[in-house]
C-alpha cells in the first residue's frame, strides 16, 4: 500500500506525489486537487460562497459522462454561483489512467455568460475545454449559442510547469475573479521553480502533528532507526548511533500545542550522537552503514549466501534506492569539460545558453577544460580590474566601507528554522562516493563559496540585500566560471581577484577581512557551513535570472554531500585554511604595490621621476 502523506479536503496526498513537485515533471491529478482545493478553503468566506470548484476527476467525468451529468452535479446549483472554475485535462482516452499530458483552467463567469480558457501552452487544451464547456452548459443555465473564448494567459516555457500555472490561474480567478489573470502577464515564466518550492512549503506546514490522531500513533525504534507513525503524519530517521528496545523510553503529547515528545533510550549510556542536526543525513543517509556481510550476494534464486530466503516486505522499502524522475535524466556524464557537483554534468548549459545568456561567465561551457577556468577566470580579472577603482577605495573609502572594515563577523553556528525546512525539503537521491582527489576539489569549491558569501555578509551587514545573490555568484568562480581548483590558496587568490574586480567596494584590506571571517567560518565547523550554504541556496532562488540552476548543478547537491562529511576533515582543512595569507605579491598581475606607490605620490604631489618639482600627473597617469 502507498504511504500516505496528508489527507486534506477530499484528497490524500502520497509520500509519491511530492516526487511531481521537483523541476521537469508534471503535478499529477492529486497535486491539481489538493492545491485547487487549498486554495478555495483559504478564501474569504463570502468569496467561497460566489464561486465553485469543479476538480480534475469531476471534470472528467463531465467530459466522458455527459448523460450523467445533470444526476451526479445537478445537487450543486451551479447556476446559483458567479463563477464556476474547471480543471481540465486533454486525456482522450477514459478507460486509460494517465493518459493526459496538458493541464489548463476553464471558468464560467456569470456576469459575462462565458466561458473563459486559460491555456498556458498556446490553447492545446481548447478541444477538451469546449467538450467541458458544451456538457456543463445546463449546470450554469449559460445562454444559447454557447459563448467560448480562448483568454490571453501567461505561457510557460517547457514542457512540464502546465499544472503550476494552472494553480496560478485558479488562484487568480478564485481570488479577484476574470480581472485577476490579467496580473499574471506580467509575471517571469521563472516563477513556476519558486511556486514549486512554495506548495512544497505549504504541504509540510500543513504536516503538523495537531492533527494526529492518537488511537494511531505508533513508535518504534531498535537499533539505529527510529520510526514514527500517526496518521496522517509518518517519520522514519537513520540514527548516528545506535537505541535501546527497552521499557525505558517514553512519550508524552501536548494536545494544544501538536506536539509530540519522545524520549529513547542510548544503548551505551552517555554516548554521544553526532550530526543530530544534520537533516537530510538523518532523513536519507549517504553513508554506507558497516556491515559483515559479504560485499557481493546471490540474490537471483531467492537464497543469499546466509541460506536465508529473500523475503519482500514493507520494511525492504526503507532502504530502497528511489531513483525520481529529475532533470538530471537528461544529463550526460562529463569528464575534461564537466560542470556541476564533481564536475560530471554536460549538455545542460549548452542548450539553455540563448535563454540564460550571461548568467555564466564562461564563453563555451560545453567544451571548456576543466583544469584551465580557474586560471581563465584570473586572466578575465587581470584584464578587467579598474586601477582608478581600486584607487579610490583605497586611499578615499567613503564611510561605509570604512564602517564594514571595523566590523565583527557574526558567524551562525546552528541551523536555523529556514535552514531546517530547505534541508528537509531536498531531493531523496544518492551523491556516488567521491574519490581522495575529489574530495579535496569539492572542498575548495566550499572555500569559494564561503569567500563570496562572508563577502556579501560583511558588506550587507548580515542582513543580506537584492543584490546578494549577484555578488555571491559574481564572486565565486566555481558559480560564474564553473571553476575547480587545485589549492586553498589559488582558491583564495581567485577570491580576491574576483573582489577587486566586480563588486562595489574593491579595497585589499576588506578582501583580508573577508579571508578572516572565512576562516572563522570553517573554524565553527560542518554546521556553520551548512547554514551558509543553505543561505546561498535561498538566496539563487530568489535571485532571478535564472540562478536557481546554481542550485540545480551545484548547490544542491553540495547541501547534501556535506551533511555526511566528517566532521574532522572540516576539522583538517580549517587548520589548513588558517595557514593561508595572501600578500599583494600573490597577484603580481595587478602591480598592485607599485599602483599604490604612484597613487600615494599623486597624493602628496610629488612627481615619482623628479621629485620637487611641480606634480602634473592625473588618474590616468595612475594606469599603464
Amino acid at each position: 500500500m502507498a504511504d500516505r502523506l496528508l489527507s486534506f479536503g477530499d484528497v490524500i496526498l502520497l509520500k509519491e506525489d511530492l516526487e511531481y513537485l521537483r523541476p521537469g515533471i508534471w503535478l499529477n491529478d492529486r497535486l491539481l486537487t489538493f492545491g485547487s482545493q487549498y486554495i478555495h478553503e483559504n478564501l474569504d468566506p463570502d468569496r467561497k460562497e460566489m464561486v465553485t470548484l469543479i476538480c480534475a476527476p469531476e471534470c472528467e467525468a463531465i467530459k466522458f459522462l455527459p448523460d450523467s451529468v445533470e444526476g451526479i452535479f445537478g445537487s450543486l446549483n451551479l447556476h446559483e454561483k458567479a463563477m464556476v472554475v474547471f480543471i481540465i485535462n486533454d486525456n482522450s482516452h477514459p478507460k486509460i489512467a494517465n493518459s493526459g499530458s496538458h493541464w489548463s483552467v476553464l471558468a464560467y463567469s456569470r456576469e459575462t455568460q462565458c466561458f473563459h480558457h486559460y491555456d498556458s501552452l498556446k490553447n492545446r487544451n481548447d478541444r477538451a475545454a469546449k467538450e467541458v464547456a458544451k456538457h456543463s452548459k445546463s449546470l450554469v443555465r449559460s445562454v444559447e449559442p454557447l459563448q467560448f473564448r480562448s483568454e490571453e494567459t501567461p505561457q510557460q516555457q517547457n514542457g512540464s510547469d502546465c499544472g503550476v500555472f494552472a494553480l496560478e490561474v485558479i488562484q487568480a480567478l478564485l481570488e479577484k475573479g476574470l480581472s485577476g489573470v490579467n496580473d499574471l502577464l506580467t509575471v517571469d515564466p521563472s516563477f513556476a521553480v519558486q511556486r514549486r518550492k512554495d506548495w512544497i512549503k505549504i504541504i509540510s506546514e500543513l504536516i503538523h502533528a495537531r492533527y494526529a490522531k492518537i488511537s494511531d500513533t505508533e513508535v518504534e525504534y531498535c537499533d539505529d532507526l527510529f520510526v514514527f507513525s500517526s496518521k496522517p503524519y509518518y517519520l522514519r530517521i537513520h540514527l548516528p548511533k545506535q537505541v535501546l528496545d527497552d521499557e525505558t523510553g517514553w512519550a508524552k503529547y501536548d494536545a494544544d500545542a501538536g506536539i509530540f515528545t519522545i524520549c529513547v533510550p542510548k544503548k551505551i549510556k552517555g554516548e554521544h550522537f553526532p550530526g543530530l542536526d544534520m537533516v537530510t543525513e538523518l532523513l536519507r543517509p549517504q553513508r554506507e552503514k558497516p556491515t559483515a556481510e559479504p560485499l557481493v550476494q546471490e540474490v537471483s534464486g531467492g537464497i543469499n549466501q546466509r541460506g536465508d530466503e529473500e523475503i519482500e516486505s514493507e520494511d525492504n522499502d526503507y532502504y530502497m534506492e528511489q531513483q525520481p524522475k529529475s532533470i538530471d535524466e537528461k544529463i550526460t556524464s562529463g569528464s575534461k569539460t564537466g560542470y556541476g557537483f564533481g564536475w560530471q554534468k554536460s549538455g545542460v548549459l549548452g542548450s539553455l545558453m540563448a535563454e540564460i545568456g550571461q548568467l555564466v561567465e564562461l564563453e563555451d561551457p560545453e567544451n571548456s577544460p576543466i583544469d584551465e577556468r580557474a586560471s581563465q577566470c584570473y586572466k578575465m580579472d587581470v584584464k578587467n580590474f579598474n586601477a582608478d577603482h581600486y584607487l579610490a577605495d583605497t586611499f578615499k573609502p567613503d564611510d561605509q566601507l570604512e564602517h564594514i572594515l571595523k566590523l565583527e563577523f557574526e558567524c551562525v553556528n546552528r541551523l536555523t528554522k529556514s535552514d531546517i525546512k530547505r534541508l528537509t525539503n531536498l531531493p531523496n537521491r544518492k551523491i556516488p562516493k567521491q574519490k581522495p582527489e575529489e574530495l579535496k576539489f569539492l572542498m575548495y569549491s566550499l572555500i569559494d563559496i564561503g569567500f563570496a558569501f562572508c563577502y556579501d555578509g560583511r558588506t550587507t551587514e548580515w542582513e543580506n540585500s537584492v543584490e546578494s545573490a549577484w555578488t555571491i555568484e559574481k564572486l565565486s568562480a566555481s558559480l560564474s566560471w564553473l571553476a575547480r581548483f587545485n589549492s586553498i590558496k589559488q582558491t583564495i587568490i581567485v577570491g580576491f581577484s574576483r573582489a577587486l574586480t566586480k563588486p562595489l567596494y574593491r579595497n585589499w584590506n576588506l578582501c583580508q577581512a573577508v579571508l578572516t571571517d572565512l576562516k572563522e567560518l570553517f573554524k565553527n565547523g560542518r554546521t556553520a557551513m551548512i547554514h551558509a550554504l543553505s543561505k546561498v541556496h535561498s538566496l539563487m532562488v530568489k535571485g532571478g535570472e535564472f540562478r536557481y540552476l546554481y542550485n540545480d548543478l551545484l548547490l544542491t547537491d553540495l547541501l547534501l554531500w556535506v551533511q555526511c562529511v566528517d566532521e574532522m576533515v572540516f576539522k583538517n582543512l580549517a587548520n589548513e585554511l588558517s595557514e593561508i595569507e595572501i600578500q599583494k605579491s600573490d597577484l603580481p598581475e595587478l602591480h598592485l604595490e607599485e599602483l599604490e606607490v604612484d597613487g600615494q605620490m599623486h597624493l602628496m604631489q610629488i612627481d615619482p621621476e623628479q621629485e620637487g618639482t611641480e606634480n602634473t600627473m592625473d588618474s590616468d597617469d595612475l594606469v599603464d
